[in-house]
């Protein structure tokens, strides 16, 4: 009888025990740990969502692949390069855990994941919360050479940024003052550059009149008019003004990226309102040597400048030289300006205006932050503009490729490569046009050292090459 009892009672147990194994391996979460030691006994291992071993915080976005569906990362800590795939079950979120698609992925992104790091397989995908993301049409300027870019009123390093133009490698030679950007970095570093909005040209046909004088393009940017001009300008709508003395043209065109819009002129659409006005300057220092158009004026009494726009130029002994645009559009203005010690760590001399009639107007460049110039003339707080660069007489920069190719320095056209000019320290636009090939522009430093410089660069591509329509 005994032995019966005790029969029976290891068979329970022995039952409750298969029970309980049953009811683990059903009701429990299954680990990382044994899902790789199951792929150990088995060779195989089915990924579930939600899975992963390894995570990267504030990486790099450099490409995706939507074909094979991959997304190649840099690993910003370890500086190494990566690729991982992705699926249905890869979830992406935006910094502030809103989901997105694959598709709004973008290259220069800087994003914290996780994966699976032997399958190479995506889990997860969030923009980091760290980073920061600034879009810029203008407000920009960037020191090469000083490794620094300034964006608005605040500075960032600069210093192995990754530059990408329409989501393919570039460089920051590539990027123009009148470009759109998307800037993305981590505290003041700037990580990445996407060009968002590039530029297209404006060419300048039967502006003979006009040499000498100036062109306005969007109320902020200001050229000194040149035989057979190319401007780089922005893509949209584009406000083109000319004067000289008092002849004016205006109009407005439809720019398209890195394509031509002509200007025709011709003297029956010019306008000459015959107009002046009495500007009256305020001096601080009030010994300082101002400059109208080249020509000394005496500030001690009213001077009568034509309606339109007119280079300023101030400069004393002990103080930092301005170089400004003024636009006179009415019949009185009082102009003051205030000129900073030459030990002062400001860099932007002052122009304001008393009453209407002066706008102070700034030309943007990739070495000085633009501001925009109002199409009403009225008081205003006026940035300088840029120093323009010392000549080094005697010596030049050569444009050497490619052969054959017209090159336009600042706008102005200099001939045809391999082609030479005086050499003038500072930033400056190379544009090279080729009859069927695609004009590019490349912003270039160049030193105040006395020595002959040359500058090479790449063929250009041939319209719609294969190149280009692969891309597309």
């Amino acid at each position: 009888m005994n032995r019966t009892i005790i029969k029976r009672i290891t068979a329970y147990c022995v039952m409750s025990v298969c029970l309980i194994m049953l009811t683990g391996c059903t009701g429990n979460k299954q680990t990382l740990a044994e899902a790789m030691s199951e792929s150990e006994d088995t060779g195989f291992v089915v990924t579930k969502a939600g899975m992963y071993d390894s995570a990267d915080n504030e990486a790099v976005i450099l490409g995706r692949d939507a074909d094979k569906r991959t997304i190649t990362f840099f690993c910003l800590e370890l500086g190494k390069k990566y690729t991982l795939n992705y699926d249905g079950a890869t979830k992406f979120y935006d910094k502030y855990d809103s989901a997105m698609t694959v598709d709004q992925v973008e290259a220069g992104s800087i994003v914290d994941i996780t994966f699976l790091k032997a399958k190479k397989l995506l889990n997860s995908v969030k923009e980091s919360p760290s980073a920061f993301v600034i879009d810029s049409e203008g407000d920009f300027s960037i020191e090469e050479e000083n490794k620094r870019m300034v964006i608005g009123p605040k500075e960032y390093k600069l210093e192995g940024a990754l530059v990408l133009n329409d989501g393919k490698p570039a460089e920051l030679m590539d990027i123009n003052a009148v470009d759109g950007i998307r800037v993305r970095g981590i505290d003041s570093r700037v990580i990445s550059i996407n060009i968002t909005d590039g530029h297209g040209y404006l060419r300048l046909n039967g502006a003979d009149y006009f040499e000498g004088g100036w062109i306005e393009i969007n109320k902020r940017m200001i050229k000194k008019v040149t035989k057979d001009m190319l401007i780089a300008v922005p893509t949209g709508r584009v406000s083109v003004s000319l004067s000289k003395g008092s002849v004016t043209f205006e109009e407005e065109y439809d720019v398209r990226e890195g394509e031509e819009c002509v200007v025709e002129l011709n003297e029956t659409n010019f306008t000459e309102p015959d107009a002046e006005g009495t500007v009256i300057f305020v001096m601080t220092p009030s010994d300082a040597t101002v400059y109208i158009d080249g020509e000394i004026v005496d500030t001690s009494m009213p001077a009568l400048l034509s309606f339109g726009i007119h280079q300023l130029m101030a400069k004393a002994d002990g103080y930092q030289t301005l170089t400004q645009y003024i636009k006179v559009g009415t019949k009185n203005a009082t102009l003051d300006i205030t000129l900073e010690p030459a030990d002062s760590k400001s860099v932007s001399p002052t122009v304001s205006v008393a009453v209407d009639g002066v706008t102070p107007a700034v030309t943007p460049t990739l070495t000085v932050t633009p501001t925009p110039m109002p199409t009403v003339a009225v008081p205003t707080e006026a940035v300088s503009v840029s120093d323009e660069g010392s000549r080094v007489d005697g010596y030049k920069v050569t444009i050497a490729t490619p052969v054959g190719a017209e090159v336009y320095v600042d706008g102005s056209y200099v001939g045809v490569a391999p082609a030479s000019f005086t050499k003038v320290s500072g930033k400056h636009e190379i544009t090279l046009r080729l009859a069927e090939y695609l004009t590019r522009t490349y912003t270039i430093g160049i030193d105040n050292s006395q020595k002959d410089e040359v500058f090479s660069f790449a063929d250009l591509v041939r319209e719609n090459s294969e190149e280009e329509s692969s891309d597309e």
